[in-house]
């Protein structure tokens, strides 16, 4: 895929006016990628911003909101496990059922450490698996500035135990009125069951809601079923606010000094 090299370019250079109605003509199913960290999937929605006024963003978690460490995790359980080089790697399938809710939290943490052979407790079974995520500070002053024009709600791939860390550790989560997790309806993005759910539980109008994911695959499948779709990645934060701007969320823009660098 060919990256535009136009994420330089101020918001409202012609450059990028001009770039933005070639890009408009494109295949409806085509992203527009404008560096190697940032995409937008929407269909023929560049030209012109929407008459409507937008009401949902709809937000993942993981290197969205926060940015997680699996190798943290790793190094820890390397220390108390026996026979498992990559312990992460062998947890997976216990994770993935976890994360669909087959098993709960308790079922995961036991076969886990069985799995492992985990000298440790539970309890430190359970802190090496949570303890691995650090806020994305641009997006938490985004996600509180948004709050006073839209209906901010989450949509993430996550598990019982990741989740209640995330919301008693971090005071982000409570800027939000709802959410839809995986290992509540038993689906994984980029499975349409789950955007589905989303859609009932909060009767959302996915044309008039921005989803911002980091995974290019989740991305793609919000704008096949016709949200707004961004994805994300926090050294583009600038260019996801742009994008932001450009879907009709204009508010957004206002939300940091546009001088100040990535992060």
């Amino acid at each position: 895929m060919a990256y535009l090299p136009v994420h330089d370019i101020p918001m409202n250079s012609p450059m990028l006016s001009s770039e933005r109605k070639r890009q408009s003509t494109a295949d409806s199913e085509m992203a527009t990628c404008i560096s190697p960290f940032f995409c937008e999937y929407a269909p023929n929605q560049h030209t012109a911003r929407p008459s409507k006024q937008m009401k949902t963003i709809l937000l993942d978690i993981g290197n969205v909101l926060v940015s997680f460490d699996f190798d943290r995790a790793r190094n820890r359980l390397i220390s108390e496990t026996v026979g498992h080089p990559d312990p992460i790697r062998s947890l997976r399938p216990l994770k993935d059922q976890f994360e669909v809710g087959a098993i709960d939290s308790s079922t995961f943490i036991s076969e886990g450490m069985d799995l492992l052979h985990f000298r440790g407790s539970a309890q430190a079974f359970r802190d090496i698996w949570q303890e691995i995520f650090d806020p994305i500070d641009l997006m938490w002053k985004t996600v509180r500035h948004a709050g006073n024009s839209y209906r901010m709600l989450l949509l993430s791939n996550t598990n019982e135990i990741h989740r209640s860390f995330l919301f008693e550790r971090f005071p982000i989560f409570h800027e939000f009125q709802g959410g839809i997790y995986s290992d509540d309806v038993g689906a994984l993005k980029p499975d349409a069951a789950i955007f589905q759910a989303a859609t009932r539980e909060f009767s959302l109008v996915p044309s008039e809601t921005l989803f911002v994911d980091d995974l290019p695959e989740n991305v793609r499948a919000a704008a096949s079923l016709g949200f707004k779709a961004v994805q994300y990645d926090k050294r583009e934060h600038l260019n996801f606010l742009r994008a932001a701007d450009r879907y009709g969320f204009h508010q957004l823009v206002d939300s940091i000094d546009w001088e100040e660098p990535n992060a």
